[in-house]
């Protein structure tokens, strides 16, 4: 039998994991679905926006809240180091990491980051790190 963990929850004895949501945000379509369907494969919930403004609204919206922002760095309207730091400010316990096809790497204020393209099974990965790191400190 599967034992509950800090992410699930146990009815009469029966571990029913709740996936990590994730807001996926990226103004380039293509590799948005890309990473998206990545994501749901590895058993993810993931929500999408387009750009950082888009984003901003669907975390002030969402019921629950996502647990992680990926987010790409230059988009229009409002980047993704931007929608980083309005993020944090309303949502202290919001986790964020950084993907750009640019290969230096910019001042993401201790986020990871990574550099397009990446396997996909690395961002799951720390994803799920920053998570489980998360509930271990709280």
């Amino acid at each position: 039998m599967k034992q509950a963990t800090a992410n699930s929850t146990s009815t009469a004895g029966i571990a029913i994991a709740k996936p990590t949501r994730v807001l996926l945000v990226e103004d380039h379509l293509a590799i948005l679905e890309l990473y998206r369907e990545g994501l749901e494969l590895a058993g993810l919930e993931v929500q999408t926006a387009g750009d950082g403004v888009e984003a901003l609204t669907l975390l002030k919206n969402a019921q629950p809240r996502p647990e992680v922002i990926v987010t790409d760095i230059e988009m229009p309207r409002l980047d993704g180091l931007e929608l980083a730091r309005h993020a944090t400010q309303l949502f202290p316990d919001i986790k964020v990491i950084f993907i750009s096809g640019a290969s230096e790497h910019p001042v993401t204020e201790g986020h990871p980051f990574f550099i397009k393209p990446f396997p996909i099974r690395d961002l799951v990965q720390c994803i799920h790190d920053l998570v489980r790191d998360s509930k271990s400190n709280a």
